[in-house]
């Protein structure tokens, strides 16, 4: 929600940053904002700011940050841009928690801690995965050495949530694929 207010808040500012960067809570749209938010009112100095995987120019960037200079709506930003990263904070805690709570129910059971699967991770981490966590690991053990981030779709999101919704028996409490879909 703060993400559509924080773009928003920058098409009302004139600045079309969303248009020219794919993800304005990436590392690139981050510091543009920070910029942004600090009046920087030179398009061309944010715009030096951009990492290095950025597709866009910076002269596209920049084009796309000659603003209006509101400051009611600047004011807006910066109020949903610190929003933003105390939501992002709350996250990084719950992530912690979470893990904090796998490992223990994980430590209390011997052969789940035996339990070991490979160390490079099996699917392309998104930046909204936890942070600082084995989840592949983590799953494969809670799991029992079912190891669901082999199945093509299945995400770290996804692997949380049948943590989450089928508790530490996991599937094996269904008898079958039929079963588990009637449920």
């Amino acid at each position: 929600m703060t993400t559509q207010k924080m773009q928003k808040y920058l098409r009302l500012l004139n600045l079309w940053l969303d248009i020219f960067i794919k993800d304005i809570t990436g590392q690139t749209g981050m510091s543009i904002m920070e910029a942004i938010c600090q009046r920087e009112t030179d398009p061309k100095k944010p715009v030096t700011l951009r990492h290095g995987t950025c597709r866009k120019s910076e002269e596209e960037i920049a084009r796309a940050l000659q603003g209006n200079g509101r400051k009611d709506y600047l004011f807006g930003l910066e109020q949903e841009l610190a929003l933003y990263k105390v939501v992002q904070e709350k996250i990084a805690l719950c992530d912690k928690e979470i893990e904090k709570l796998l490992k223990e129910q994980i430590g209390a059971d011997e052969t789940k801690q035996s339990l070991h699967t490979d160390a490079r991770p099996r699917k392309r981490v998104n930046k909204n995965a936890p942070k600082n966590m084995d989840l592949n690991q983590l799953s494969y053990q809670y799991f029992e050495g079912v190891n669901l981030m082999n199945i093509e779709g299945v995400s770290h999101a996804t692997v949380i949530a049948l943590m989450s919704e089928m508790g530490p028996e996991g599937i094996k409490k269904f008898g079958s694929a039929n079963h588990y879909m009637q449920h």
